[in-house]
């Protein structure tokens, strides 16, 4: 039978409940391996310190929680997906890598050799597979493809006066693609309503086609 500490839930029914939490934080760092003796004092004080250096940082928590979800990224993709200044990220993403969180990733087998000088691409460390530097590579050549400018404006136009304006969070299809036919005459707008309508979902907006 299990104990009552191994059924203690991964998902707190009460998202306040601090004992909870507290419960949960001791029996992750009490489960080492029973046979190596170790002072469980000292691992949470080297917890609290490890998170500390994540957290004293808004933009480094921000980062960190974006190699959590997708394990690895380039500095573009970074900022366009936090909102962050890339000069910030760099500055940050150095800490990371100081700190053994993060690691620039070299290997070439995983990067499809293309001219010019490819992308720094870094990965959550231990943590990325090669399918994840695919993904990240990806979605780099599509942020700095030319109509990508484009999108990013039209899409934090429609965030900063279509969505805060009507304090929503969601907005049809349709709706994108008339703001598109007066935002980028010259473009077929449909295409063009379509990346908006992905960035604005990655951004949280739900997007209804």
């Amino acid at each position: 039978m299990e104990s009552e500490e191994a059924l203690i839930p991964l998902v707190s029914p009460d998202d306040k409940n601090a004992i909870y939490y507290t419960d949960l934080l001791f029996r992750l760092i009490l489960s080492y391996d029973k046979t190596i003796s170790f002072n469980p004092l000292l691992r949470l004080k080297q917890f609290f310190s490890w998170a500390e250096t994540i957290t004293n940082s808004k933009i480094r928590k921000n980062i960190f929680f974006y190699f959590v979800e997708k394990k690895v990224a380039t500095v573009p993709v970074l900022e366009d997906s936090i909102g962050t200044p890339r000069s910030s990220i760099y500055r940050e993403i150095k800490e990371l890598l100081n700190e053994g969180i993060v690691e620039k990733i070299v290997k070439a087998r995983y990067i499809k050799k293309k001219p010019g000088r490819g992308p720094a691409i870094y990965g959550l460390t231990g943590k990325w597979k090669p399918d994840d530097v695919v993904a990240a590579i990806k979605e780099h050549e599509i942020i700095n493809t030319p109509n990508f400018v484009m999108v990013r404006h039209i899409s934090q136009t429609i965030l900063d006066g279509y969505i805060s304006r009507q304090s929503i969070s969601e907005i049809k299809l349709n709706e994108i693609i008339a703001i598109c036919k007066g935002s980028c005459p010259g473009f077929y707008s449909f295409d063009i309503a379509n990346e908006v309508a992905n960035n604005l979902s990655k951004r949280g907006i739900k997007v209804w086609r």
